[in-house]
């Protein structure tokens, strides 16, 4: 077997959009490094002689030498990044690391090797091919090849094409007999026809017309963790598989095409009619298809399987829906992007994706005098979807885990949508198109002391009670009305309290007040509170509705140091005590005052499982539901999380931004005093702005500051386009932030 000998690059080659894409990615996002590994188990059988490093290693230079693109890095030339492929010797990295284990535990050896030490490591795709060798010696005729790999030189489909070759290379090594290593020719991906991608465009603009927003997916975040992280790994009913299989058959369809199906009704069921999902799809042909590199695009497809009734309508729309994606699986991802009217498309198009790579036909992995296990199905930090559904088949088994972005959702979260994906894959597999219903989640109220148990929030002297009394709130917390109309109900918030998040609360309804909440407060009382607001200091009032005419001017006399926020009401009053997360990114939790049920429903009214975001409904003690206009969601351990206004949270721009998270993160800032985050029109156009304010006598933040304050905490789908910083914050006569006045500067 002979190789190339060591040499100067031997040529510089273009990279492909999908490469380009990723390599950017990678330069902006490090923490989010699309890499990956695979594995092979090696266990002489005998004598050990055969099993050497030299002889690993000589295998591992035969795959370089066969493909060109895995000996490849990407530099500029004269402002183009390109490919320059290197001579096999040079670019190996084949590195041998002792690794103990028992017999039989190598698997889980060189995984936790992976976890700590592979995953870890920064690629740097100018100097490194996108594949490293790592020789893990576990004992005595026993070693573990750990084929660490980047997504910009390296696929889904590569995998097996290495396996394959690395197998035929080590057994000719082993018996003396090396196969002949000729190198295949270094190959770019066809594309589609301009025409075929003037269509694409024409129908997706059609798809997005009108003001589609982002999946209302399970949401979360792990605290202190960023990137992507991925769940365990679950193996599918081998009965349900088989039924699944024979509904394939009889459709004449692919398993895959089922699994799409129960896919996009589980999705259906989060409260999104037709949902959109992509697969990184594989668009290798005859001529390139044994080449290793990276041939896939990510193409959407929107999947209306959940909207049917019954289980062979679901398989015939997700049918439709990948014949749509075969037809554009050539139309690069960027192109699609760029020329549709919609900027918000990449974060639409790129919530959900689904793989399920296969192995060739014929794959044989086997080799003489030792046995080798080969482990596929390996945890992915590829971040091409907020959430991707990995699915890998040997059927009748099928195996299944999702990888996610820990900013957007966290442990709970993955693991109930694992478990809604199993039971969509059993109701379709069992015929049973209506039956998939995963548990809704009620809200725990907390058994708290002085809580007025069994009584709802229509009693006007009792929430007056409670709220004064701060029977229920902290220091540290919030005292909010939830409901949604009316100017009946306003509170009043100190600056110096903003830190604390403690509020106060002037609460007044429609109708007249009992008596024992209008001895609570008087005029007297409204006027010293406005004086303690000056100073800084923060308490609780509630006083009747005649008297914040006569408050909201001593309010604004205030200053700075006090301002006024509006909360609504309808039916009766629903008030509650909302709690700081330790980690700052994660919502408040909220407590509501009364032991009433409280469940999160979608727009349709169908109660919603833990972890997806929903309007929030409380059932009043004469079992009437009363619905409020706040975004909330049930944890995993039962209680209610507040995300904000329902209709309110997203700003539309080039994407969605999460303005209640972004003000939210940005009032943990120890130079901010207030911010808000609006949509202002410029000379080129729109841009989300954030707009800040520091705290009177100290030392105002920069933009650059503030710009890096949300870099460390946010996502980059949530970074702003600028940061103002002002010495004041515009306020209408009510004292709220007046966002109009900012909108148009």
């Amino acid at each position: 077997m002979s190789f190339t000998t060591s040499a100067p690059p031997v040529t510089s080659l273009p990279v492909s959009q999908a490469q380009l894409a990723l390599w950017a990615e990678e330069q902006v996002h490090a923490n989010l490094s699309s890499t990956g590994y695979f594995a092979v188990m090696l266990t002489a059988r005998g004598a050990a002689a055969g099993l050497t490093g030299t002889r690993l290693r000589a295998a591992a230079q035969a795959v370089l030498h066969r493909h060109p693109p895995l000996r490849s890095v990407l530099r500029h030339d004269e402002g183009e990044l390109r490919q320059v492929v290197y001579a096999a010797a040079d670019a190996l990295l084949f590195i041998t690391t002792d690794v103990a284990c028992e017999p039989g535990a190598e698997r889980a050896a060189a995984r936790e090797w992976a976890a700590h030490h592979e995953s870890r490591r920064r690629w740097d795709l100018s100097v490194e091919p996108p594949i490293r060798f790592h020789d893990l010696r576990h004992g005595p005729g026993r070693r573990t090849i750990v084929f660490a790999v980047h997504h910009a030189g390296f696929d889904g489909r590569s995998k097996f094409l290495v396996a394959r070759d690395f197998t035929e290379y080590l057994t000719g090594l082993v018996t003396g007999v090396p196969a002949k290593v000729e190198p295949l020719p270094h190959v770019i991906p066809t594309e589609a026809e301009p025409a075929l991608t003037a269509e694409a465009v024409r129908y997706w603009a059609g798809e997005l017309r009108g003001d589609r927003e982002p999946m209302p997916l399970p949401s979360g975040r792990t605290p202190g963790v960023r990137g992507i992280r991925t769940t365990r790994t679950v193996e599918l009913e081998t009965a349900h598989v088989t039924a699944l299989r024979d509904l394939a058959a009889r459709h004449e369809v692919s398993t895959f095409t089922c699994l799409v199906a129960a896919f996009a009704r589980q999705l259906t069921w989060y409260g999104e009619p037709a949902p959109m999902l992509a697969i990184a799809s594989d668009i290798s042909d005859e001529t390139t298809r044994a080449v290793a590199g990276v041939q896939v695009n990510v193409v959407p497809m929107l999947v209306r399987a959940g909207e049917s009734t019954t289980s062979a309508a679901a398989v015939g729309e997700a049918r439709a829906a990948l014949g749509r994606l075969r037809r554009y699986r050539r139309v690069p991802f960027p192109s699609l992007l760029r020329d549709l009217p919609d900027g918000s498309a990449s974060r639409l198009m790129t919530q959900c994706g689904m793989s399920f790579p296969r192995p060739p036909a014929g794959l044989a992995l086997d080799m003489p005098g030792m046995t080798a296990r080969w482990d596929f199905f390996t945890p992915n930090t590829s971040s091409t979807f907020e959430r991707t559904l990995h699915i890998r088949a040997d059927w009748p088994v099928c195996r299944i885990r999702l990888d996610y972005r820990a900013e957007t959702l966290d442990d709970a979260g993955a693991g109930a949508m694992l478990d809604h994906f199993t039971a969509a894959v059993a109701s379709l597999a069992t015929a049973d198109a209506t039956g998939f219903r995963p548990a809704a989640a009620t809200a725990v109220p907390p058994n708290r002391a002085g809580a007025p148990a069994g009584r709802g929030p229509g009693s006007e002297a009792e929430a007056a009670a409670v709220v004064a009394g701060r029977s229920h709130a902290g220091p540290g917390n919030d005292v909010v009305v939830l409901g949604s109309v009316a100017d009946g109900i306003l509170a009043v918030e100190t600056g110096a309290a903003r830190l604390r998040g403690a509020k106060l609360l002037f609460a007044a309804g429609p109708g007249p007040i009992p008596d024992t909440a209008r001895r609570l407060v008087g005029p007297a009382d409204a006027v010293r509170a406005a004086a303690q607001a000056r100073r800084g200091r923060a308490l609780d009032l509630v006083v009747p509705g005649d008297q914040l005419p006569a408050l909201a001017p001593l309010a604004q006399d205030a200053g700075s140091a006090c301002t006024i926020s509006a909360y609504h009401q309808r039916d009766g009053r629903v008030i509650g005590i909302l709690t700081p997360a330790p980690d700052p990114l994660d919502p408040p939790e909220l407590v509501l005052l009364g032991s009433y049920p409280a469940t999160v429903r979608d727009d349709g009214g169908a109660s919603l499982p833990a972890n997806v975001p929903g309007t929030l409904v409380v059932t009043t003690p004469d079992g009437r539901p009363q619905s409020t206009s706040d975004c909330v969601m049930v944890s995993a351990t039962g209680g209610l999380r507040h995300l904000g206004p329902r209709r309110e949270r997203l700003l539309r721009h080039r994407g969605f931004i999460d303005v209640a998270l972004v003000e939210r993160v940005l009032h943990t800032c120890p130079q901010v005093l207030d911010a808000a985050v609006v949509l202002r029109r410029t000379r080129r156009g729109f841009t989300v702005v954030a707009v800040v304010t520091g705290h009177s006598g100290g030392r105002a933040p920069s933009a650059a500051e503030v710009r890096a304050f949300l870099h460390e905490r946010l996502a980059g789908f949530d970074l702003l386009g600028q940061i103002e910083v002002r010495a004041t914050m515009p306020r209408d006569r009510y004292g709220l932030i007046d966002r109009p006045a900012l909108d148009s500067r």
